[in-house]
């Protein structure tokens, strides 16, 4: 028998959203120039929190049975998906700026090298002179 002869356990798409897609499992290479640290987006979150609501793990949640955006439930999950995809957006934002190597901001990389007891000097501005001919 050949796995064409079975259909796949999924095929109905009965069991579509039960599983969570959040915490995004995150892997940096070495050497980026910006580093991944989200857990996921809004719409991972959201997804996450509602196939939570269907989990066995959950029996008080067994009654709720709506899944409809007009419901306080499920708004209030959507409101908590959108504060943790900005939380998270900054979050990133701030562990980028925590390495030498992604650092964007010229007080990040002032703080860093305070930690070591050095100082930035300021720039020193270029001098030359110039003739024209008219």
């Amino acid at each position: 028998m050949s796995t064409r002869d079975f259909p796949l356990q999924n095929a109905c798409g009965c069991c579509a959203g039960v599983a969570a897609r959040s915490p995004v499992v995150i892997q940096n290479r070495p050497g980026l120039s910006a580093i991944a640290y989200r857990i996921g987006n809004h719409s991972d979150v959201l997804a996450s929190l509602l196939a939570r609501l269907s989990s066995k793990q959950y029996k008080a949640l067994a009654r709720l049975r709506t899944r409809d955006s007009d419901d306080f439930t499920i708004a209030l999950l959507d409101a908590f998906s959108g504060m943790a995809d900005v939380l998270s957006f900054y979050q990133e934002r701030i562990a980028n700026e925590s390495y030498l190597r992604t650092a964007g901001e010229r007080f990040s990389l002032q703080e860093m090298a305070r930690l070591i007891a050095y100082r930035l000097n300021p720039g020193v501005a270029a001098e030359t002179w110039l003739a024209f001919t008219v």
